[in-house]
């Protein structure tokens, strides 16, 4: 079984946005302690540019993402993320 975990992202301008307004996002994701991993995630909406989430995934697939302040990222995935 795929284990739970959690990685971040600063956020970019969407890849791509489909008719119903979905932006879909490919980017470089860093964990807790700075390891990267490319990943993909859809947004219901086009995200803020600049702005740091918190992805939950389970392997490649990403469960849930929320916006979190640049003082909630962990040191070494921030020293990644800037």
């Amino acid at each position: 079984m795929v284990k739970e975990g959690y990685v971040y992202v600063k956020t970019k301008k969407a890849d791509s946005v489909n008719g119903y307004g979905t932006a879909s996002y490919e980017q470089v994701a860093v964990d807790e302690n700075g390891k990267t991993r490319p990943i993909a995630f859809n947004g219901i909406s086009e995200l803020k540019v600049g702005h740091y989430l918190k992805l939950t995934n389970k392997g490649a697939h990403v469960e849930t993402y929320e916006e979190i302040s640049k003082e909630e990222v962990p040191q070494k995935a921030l020293e990644k993320l800037e």
